[in-house]
């Protein structure tokens, strides 16, 4: 580089440091209209040729040692106050203890140009501000201009801001304006969008550079919420404002306290319990269950064995509802819904049972009831009326199937209107049996029973007497009947509830 003198500018400028208010004290003035107030060059020839130079020196320094003095003063109407150019070191440099180093005004106050512009400061910088708190501290005071703005047409960080930790396994993550239209929050050394919001104002989280599709989106992860008020709130969409206290489902809320996950509106509607003797389901009004992709509609349950359904309770059709078991009873139970008639296909064990209908004769004021007749045998009644001829003869004739179901026949006579005796000549044959009374025309009322002797019959006798398992001593189906507190009853509680013995309380066993 060759260093030579400037040419010279013949033309004043007029500007005299003296006549300034207040008046400026330097050490070097120089005064041009159009071009540099002062020049400084500074360099020495190198050994290897004339046009060689070690770039050494400084070209322009200025040195005040007052208190509030300026080492370096460049006003300019409207060019450049100070322009400092170096190749590899510094242009501009200044220096004050306890004053201002560099002190730039105008419309533009600096402007630098090259691969970096760095600035090393020992504290904090302020823009608008003559006291930072921070590093950097940008005071716009009560304006509403934008403090500080990022610009780009790239399409990631260009217009982004990364914020690094060099701790030991800390993270760099940073946010941009993508050219995509969205906001991205993201974990720099990942490479991944951990937030994303569109210009729609949805928010994916977790979906990378996939588009949200709905006001909040998340793909892969899960959403929680947590605290003394945690859960998740949302309205009916019929209602078109936050209603604080919902009385008709306007509004509702998911949220978990003791164990209990409970879903809310005005009160719990609906709780879902994992703890003690609470009810894992609790459904505080009417629950509808409705038939899906099969023909049936219920409810499956199953007990100690895991994955292994065996009962069933719902509709085994359109009009019949009823309980199933699934290790061999099938429909066990069903109920007609058009007429209430019950088919039980087992047997049915009860401590009693009769009927109850609206009183023949009072109707609308009493009801009546019959108790069932009880048998310790499968017992079958047939009875009837027959009138014996001349000779006081007759024959009473019986279903065609009464020997195939019966056995072990009893017989009862007694003759109707008239003194008479009555004998069983022949017992049953070929399905009928024969009487004689010592009377011709004698009306017989009779009554045959017999024990079934059908296959499910044999296969299924009633136990008349047996003992109580060991689980059930000292147990009671009925307790109260018999003078006993209900914590002695066998069928107490569900299986894990049971009282022990002698107890009111309800333990776990």
């Amino acid at each position: 580089m060759t260093i030579k003198p400037p040419q010279s500018q013949d033309v004043p400028s007029g500007f005299d440091p003296g006549q300034q208010d207040p008046t400026i004290r330097f050490g070097v003035w120089g005064d041009n209209d159009v071009g540099p107030g002062v020049v400084g060059s500074s360099g020495r020839p190198a050994a290897s040729g004339p046009d060689s130079v070690i770039e050494t020196g400084t070209g322009v320094l200025g040195v005040n040692t007052a208190i509030q003095g300026i080492g370096v003063h460049g006003t300019c109407r409207r060019g450049t106050g100070i322009s400092g150019t170096s190749s590899s070191g510094t242009g501009v440099s200044g220096f004050s203890p306890d004053g201002v180093g560099v002190h730039a005004a105008g419309d533009t106050g600096i402007v630098a140009s090259g691969t970096r512009f760095a600035g090393q400061f020992t504290g904090n910088v302020g823009i608008g501000t003559a006291t930072p708190s921070a590093a950097l501290e940008i005071d716009r005071g009560r304006t509403n201009g934008v403090a500080l703005r990022l610009a780009s047409s790239g399409a990631a960080w260009g217009s982004g801001l990364q914020l690094r930790n060099t701790a030991t396994g800390a993270r760099t993550y940073g946010t941009f304006a993508g050219s995509d239209g969205r906001w991205h929050f993201t974990d720099v050394d990942a490479g991944v969008d951990r937030l994303v919001i569109d210009q729609n104002g949805r928010i994916g989280l977790g979906i990378g550079a996939g588009q949200a599709q709905r006001s909040l989106h998340v793909e892969g992860t899960e959403i929680h919420s947590g605290g003394s008020v945690g859960g998740l709130s949302f309205s009916d969409r019929t209602t078109g404002v936050f209603v604080e206290s919902p009385t008709e489902g306007q509004r509702w809320v998911w949220y978990a306290q003791n164990g209990t996950a409970r879903l809310w509106s005005g009160q719990d509607r609906l709780t879902v319990s994992t703890t003690g003797n609470g009810f894992a389901l609790d459904v505080p009004r009417r629950m509808r269950v409705r038939q899906g992709g099969d023909p049936s509609a219920g409810i499956w349950f199953l007990q100690d064995t895991p994955n292994a359904d065996r009962a069933f309770v719902g509709m085994a059709d359109d009009t019949h509802v009823g309980f199933w078991g699934n290790t061999g009873a099938g429909w066990g139970l069903q109920m007609d819904t058009s007429t209430g008639d019950v088919a039980i296909r087992g047997s049915l064990t009860k401590g009693g049972g009769g009927f109850k209908i609206d009183h023949p004769l009072h109707p609308a004021e009493k009801y009546l009831s019959h108790s069932f007749v009880e048998s310790p045998e499968m017992v079958n009644i047939y009875n009837g009326n027959v009138v014996t001829d001349d000779k006081g003869e007759a024959t009473v004739v019986l279903p065609a199937f009464f020997e195939a179901l019966n056995r072990d026949y009893c017989y009862q006579l007694t003759p109707v209107g008239d003194m008479a005796q009555a004998a069983v000549t022949r017992t049953v044959w070929d399905n009928s049996f024969a009487i004689r009374t010592d009377k011709p025309g004698v009306t017989v009322s009779w009554q045959v029973t017999g024990v079934r002797q059908d296959h499910w019959a044999n296969a299924h006798r009633i136990i008349v007497e047996e003992a109580k398992p060991e689980g059930e001593q000292n147990r009671y189906l009925h307790p109260e009947p018999s003078g006993q507190p209900a914590a002695r009853g066998v069928v107490l509680a569900p299986k894990g509830e049971r009282t022990r013995e002698g107890d009111g309380h309800a333990h776990t066993s």
